[in-house]
């Protein structure tokens, strides 16, 4: 059976129930084929680049045939993995889902350039409308080929600074360090615009008055 490496970055000390849930419906679900099996990898930091970097590393050892990263504060369709192993057999070396941004309800694709070096792409970006290429996205719901790493140097998530259209350098996150790598590298970047996620989201409640 072919190996799908299953990295979570996770510095909390539970994962929420609907997170869970769909994750073992995924595992079920793929299992049930008779063709792959899921191996977990988990990082705990107190930095969230750190904490990819570490699962990277823990996963290529594992020596996969894919690398599935998800968010425990998401959920995904049960058939999340077989999707997205089609496409990485159809030649895609990085693709992911829609996600739903938690504040605005609409999705997180990214592309660079902008004053701040990146800008959020949402108004304009196709959903529904099959596999289209895109520059960044967040990183839950993501499957890369092994050999991306091959390619890539270390350290992958590191933050970084770019320096947007007035000169000023600004910093972004984990997920945008790594897609600058695989643009660096002319590695393509992909969406299943059709593969939706869900994004879980913590509020607190008071006593009405």
């Amino acid at each position: 059976m072919k190996k799908i490496a299953v990295c979570i970055a996770m510095n909390w000390d539970f994962i929420p129930r609907d997170f869970f849930l769909s994750y073992e419906g995924m595992r079920a679900t793929t299992e049930r084929t008779g063709e792959y099996y899921m191996e977990l990898h988990i990082a705990r930091s107190a930095w969230i680049d750190v904490m990819r970097d570490a699962c990277a590393q823990s996963a290529i050892s594992a020596n996969p045939d894919y690398i599935l990263w998800l968010d425990a504060d998401q959920t995904y369709p049960h058939d999340t993995v077989l999707r997205l192993i089609k496409h990485v057999d159809d030649g895609k070396m990085v693709v992911c889902g829609i996600t739903a941004d938690r504040m605005r309800r609409m999705n997180n694709i990214a592309a660079f350039g902008g004053p701040a070096g990146v800008h959020n792409i949402t108004e304009t970006f196709p959903v529904n409308r099959g596999l289209q290429r895109i520059e960044i996205s967040g990183f839950g719901g993501v499957m890369t080929h092994p050999d991306v790493f091959k390619k890539l140097e270390y350290p992958y998530f590191q933050m970084s600074w770019l320096e947007g259209e007035d000169g000023e350098k600004y910093k972004h996150g984990e997920d945008v360090s790594f897609y600058r790598h695989c643009r660096d590298a002319g590695i393509e970047c992909w969406c299943d615009t059709d593969l939706h996620f869900g994004h879980l989201s913590q509020r607190i409640i008071q006593v009405y008055q």
